[in-house]
């Protein structure tokens, strides 16, 4: 089975080294458009045009690249019939968001949007205490402290602060 990453900094890291510690048997792929992600990975081969991506076939790609590519990444995946697996957000804004779910509705393709807080342990409890009732309303709000997201470089630097960049996950 043959996986592409697009974007392969810390969180694509995380994914990869999971996915080769359980399923050695994978082949994975990142597409390296920018190439400013220092250093290949062991165990990864390199793409670095989209014409490389369309000479296999993919069972999934991972979008993983800073936030303002997320959409542009997963329009090229959709279109050439490949299942997502997107970080969270899905954009940094609404632009092209019509063309990719219609393309994953005609294509029907599988896709899913990461958003690790579904396993906070606050969030399950929350869970846990709703079930059997009936909810008219809810809202759920979480903050958490920037520097602790990336410890080994200064957060200042990273796309994350950028609001061009599509800067704030959260």
């Amino acid at each position: 089975m043959k996986l592409l990453f697009c974007g392969l900094g810390q969180i694509a890291k995380r994914h990869i080294a999971l996915i080769q510690q359980y399923f050695p048997h994978y082949e994975i792929f990142a597409l390296r458009l920018q190439n400013k992600t220092p250093g290949p990975m062991p165990g990864v081969k390199e793409l670095y045009r989209w014409e490389d991506v369309d000479l296999h076939t993919f069972a999934a790609a991972f979008i993983t690249s800073p936030n303002h590519l997320h959409v542009a990444q997963a329009l090229e995946c959709a279109r050439r019939g490949i299942p997502l697996f997107i970080e969270k957000p899905l954009g940094a804004s609404w632009e092209g968001m019509e063309n990719l779910l219609q393309l994953v509705r005609e294509k029907k393709l599988q896709t899913y949007v990461a958003y690790c807080f579904r396993f906070h342990p606050l969030v399950i409890e929350f869970k846990k205490r709703l079930e059997g009732k009936k909810i008219l309303h809810s809202r759920v709000m979480f903050g958490s402290y920037m520097p602790g997201w990336r410890t080994k470089k200064n957060y200042k630097e990273s796309y994350t602060v950028h609001r061009e960049q599509g800067g704030g996950v959260i």
